[in-house]
C-alpha cells in the first residue's frame, strides 16, 4: 500500500507540475515575444517620431543616430521606400540589397498597417522577427521603418527559460516526494503497524501492545486500541476462567448433560456423555446434529418423544441403550428468543440392578425366614396338639426345632453382618488393627478341627515362617477364614481334605483355601458370591448354609482392599485365593 500511495503521488505530482511547467513555458514564451515585438515596435515608432516630413524621410539614412541606436538596442534596422527600395540597412550593405516591396511585412506596412513576421532572412542567412511600421505623413504612407532581431537571441532566452523550469521541476519534485515520503512514513507505517495489530487481536493475540507515543490522532487511535487489547484480555480471560471452571464442573458431574440448539445441533457435551455413549473424546461433536454426532437411535428417539410432550417445563423419560438403562431429563433452554434444549442423562444402570438384587434380596429372606419359621411352627402345634406321646418322637421333633431356630439365627445374624458390611463399604468407614497371623490362624484352626471330623474331612494348616502380621480388622479377618474353612468342609466329599496355606509373596500375604469335595461347573463360578445363591439347594440346606456366607466374605474382601479369587472343577475340588498388602 505505501508503495503504491507513492507512485500514484509521484505520478500525479509529475503530471501537475508539468502542465503548469508546460503553461508556464508557453506564457513566458509568449509574454517573452510579445515584450520583444513591443520592443521593435516602439524603437521603429522613435525612428518615426523623428519624422514629420517627406524631406525628414528622405534624409533620414544620413543622420548618425540612426545607426547608434541600431547598435544600442542590438536589433536590425531597415528603412524601405514605397517602391521598396532598402534606403538604410544597419546590418549589410543596402547596395546589395534587392527590393523588398514583396516582403511579407512591408506589403502588409506599405497598406497602412503594423505588420509582425517571422521568418527566415536571405539577407543574414538566420531567422529573423520583423516588425514592420508604415512612416504616414498627412495620412499618406511614404515608406517603411521596419526594426527586426534574430531569433537565436530568442532561442536562447527560451532555452534558458525551459532549462530553469526544468530545473525548478525537478528540484519541486524531489522535494515533493521526500517531504511526501516523509509525511506518508509518518502516517503510513503507525496505520500499518495498527492494522497488524488490529490483525493480532482478530486472532486472539490480545497480549500485543503499541508502543507508538504520539499526540495526533494516530496516537490517540493507538492509546484506544491498546485499551481496547486490555479490555479483551481481561473479558478473554476471565471468559477462559469461567470456561474452565464450567468444563471442570461438567467434568465432575457424574451425568451426562448435552445442550442443543433448535436445529437439533450440539452446542455443549461434558465428558459424562462422551463416555456413556462411547465417543471419542477428541472429536470435535460441537455445531453438529445431535442424530449425526452420536447415531444413537433409542436416544434421538427418546429426545424426540420427549420433546413433543406436552409438559415443556420438564420432560422425563427411561430408556435401555445396549446394556445400559438411562434416564433422561429434558427442559428448554430459552434465551434472547432463541430455543434450545438442555439434556441431563444419567445412568442408573447400577441403582435398577441394586433395586432388582433388593428385590431378590427380600423375597429370599422371606423364603428363607419362612421354611423355618414354618417348620418350627408345624411342630410345635403337633407337640401342643398331644398327639405325640412317644418320648423318642418328641425328643426328635424337639431336635428339629432347636435345629431350625439355630439356622434363623445365623440367617438372622449373616443379614446383620452384611447390612453392617454395606452401611461400612457405603461410609467407607471401619476399623483395622495389627494383626499376627499366626495366633490368630490357630484359633480358627482349633474352632474349626472339631468341624472337620464331624464331618470326617481332614483340615490341614500350612504357614510359612516369613508370614508375620497385617493390617485387618480382627473380627472380620475371623469370620471371613470360618467362612471359607466352613464352607470347604461342608462341600466336601466322605473322608476328604481341607488345606489352608499361607505364604508371603510380593510384599501381599497369600491364603489358599483348598478342598477335594464335589467342585463347581464353570457357569456358577461368576455367582457363588451373590446372596442366597446356591448351586444345590438341597445340599445347602442339609448342610445347614444359609447362602450368605460367600457373599459376607466378598463384602469383607472388598472393604479391606484386598483380592479373591475362585478356581474349580467339578467333582475334583475348589481353591479359593485371597491376597492381602501388608500395609506399612
Amino acid at each position: 500500500m505505501y508503495k503504491r500511495i507513492l507512485v500514484y503521488f509521484i505520478m500525479i505530482l509529475f503530471l501537475c507540475v508539468s502542465i503548469l511547467s508546460f503553461k508556464t513555458y508557453s506564457y513566458t514564451k509568449d509574454e517573452y515575444y510579445n515584450h520583444v515585438e513591443k520592443s521593435l515596435t516602439d524603437g521603429a515608432n522613435i525612428i518615426i517620431s523623428n519624422i514629420t516630413s517627406y524631406d525628414d524621410f528622405i534624409q533620414l539614412p544620413s543622420k548618425k543616430n540612426i545607426l547608434q541606436f541600431s547598435n544600442i538596442t542590438d536589433s536590425r534596422l531597415t528603412i524601405i521606400s514605397t517602391e521598396g527600395e532598402v534606403i538604410f540597412e544597419s546590418n549589410a550593405d543596402r547596395e546589395k540589397l534587392e527590393n523588398h516591396a514583396q516582403r511579407p511585412e512591408i506589403k502588409n506596412a506599405l497598406m497602412g498597417d503594423i505588420s509582425v513576421n517571422i521568418r527566415y532572412s536571405t539577407t543574414v542567412g538566420e531567422d529573423m522577427m520583423y516588425v514592420a511600421v508604415p512612416i504616414i505623413i498627412d495620412d499618406i504612407v511614404i515608406g517603411v521603418v521596419r526594426n527586426s532581431v534574430s531569433l537565436d537571441t530568442l532561442r536562447a532566452m527560451t532555452n534558458r527559460i525551459t532549462r530553469d523550469i526544468i530545473t525548478t521541476l525537478i528540484i519541486t519534485l524531489s522535494i515533493s516526494i521526500i517531504a511526501f515520503y516523509l509525511l506518508i512514513n509518518g502516517i503510513i507505517k503507525p496505520l500499518g503497524q495498527t492494522t497488524r495489530f488490529a490483525k493480532d487481536i482478530a486472532n486472539g493475540n490480545y497480549g500485543k501492545r503499541l508502543s507508538m507515543i504520539r499526540d495526533d490522532e494516530i496516537g490517540s487511535l493507538s492509546s484506544s486500541l491498546n485499551h481496547m487489547a486490555t479490555q479483551l484480555e481481561s473479558s478473554f480471560n476471565q471468559l477462559s476462567q469461567r470456561n474452565i471452571e464450567l468444563e471442570s464442573v461438567l467434568s465432575s458431574i457424574k451425568n451426562g448433560i448435552i445442550a442443543i440448539n433448535k436445529l437439533d445441533e450440539i452446542i455443549l457435551i461434558n465428558n459424562t456423555a462422551l463416555n456413556m455413549l462411547n465417543l471419542p473424546k477428541n472429536k470435535d461433536l460441537i455445531g453438529k446434529n445431535i442424530l449425526e454426532a452420536i447415531r444413537t437411535h433409542e436416544l434421538y428417539k427418546s429426545i424426540t418423544e420427549l420433546q413433543s410432550s406436552q409438559n415443556i417445563n420438564q420432560r422425563f423419560l427411561e430408556t435401555q441403550i445396549e446394556e445400559h438403562i438411562y434416564s433422561i431429563y429434558t427442559k428448554p433452554i430459552v434465551e434472547n428468543s432463541s430455543s434450545g434444549l438442555l439434556i441431563v442423562i444419567e445412568d442408573i444402570t447400577q441403582i435398577r440392578k441394586l433395586e432388582n438384587i433388593r428385590k431378590d434380596f427380600v423375597a429370599n429372606v422371606t423364603h428363607e425366614l419362612k421354611t423355618p419359621i414354618t417348620s418350627i411352627k408345624g411342630f410345635i402345634e403337633t407337640l401342643i396338639s398331644g398327639d405325640v406321646v412317644d418320648p423318642d418322637t418328641r425328643n426328635k421333633f424337639y431336635n428339629i426345632i432347636e435345629n431350625e431356630s439355630d439356622r434363623l439365627i445365623r440367617l438372622v445374624e449373616d443379614i446383620l453382618t452384611l447390612s453392617s458390611l454395606d452401611s461400612q463399604a457405603k461410609i467407607n468407614y471401619y476399623e483395622v488393627e495389627k494383626i499376627n497371623v499366626k495366633a490368630q490362624m490357630d484359633d480358627i484352626y482349633a474352632l474349626m478341627k472339631k468341624n472337620a471330623l464331624d464331618k470326617n474331612v481332614e483340615l490341614l494348616l500350612t504357614i510359612a515362617d516369613d508370614v508375620d502380621t497385617i493390617q485387618f480388622n480382627s473380627n472380620y479377618f475371623k469370620q471371613m477364614m470360618i467362612n471359607l474353612i466352613d464352607n470347604a468342609i461342608k462341600y466336601n466329599k466322605i473322608s476328604g481334605c481341607v488345606e489352608v496355606k499361607i505364604n508371603s509373596k510380593d510384599n501381599n500375604v497369600i491364603i489358599e483355601v483348598i478342598d477335594n469335595g464335589v467342585g463347581m461347573h464353570d457357569k456358577d463360578l461368576h455367582r457363588i458370591f451373590e446372596r442366597f445363591y446356591r448351586i444345590d439347594k438341597g445340599r445347602a440346606r442339609q448342610a445347614g448354609g444359609t447362602g450368605l456366607g460367600l457373599a459376607i466374605v466378598k463384602h469383607i474382601v472388598q472393604i479391606q482392599g484386598c483380592e479373591i479369587k475362585v478356581e474349580s472343577k467339578l467333582n475334583k475340588g475348589t481353591k479359593f485365593t485371597i491376597t492381602i498388602p501388608v500395609k506399612q
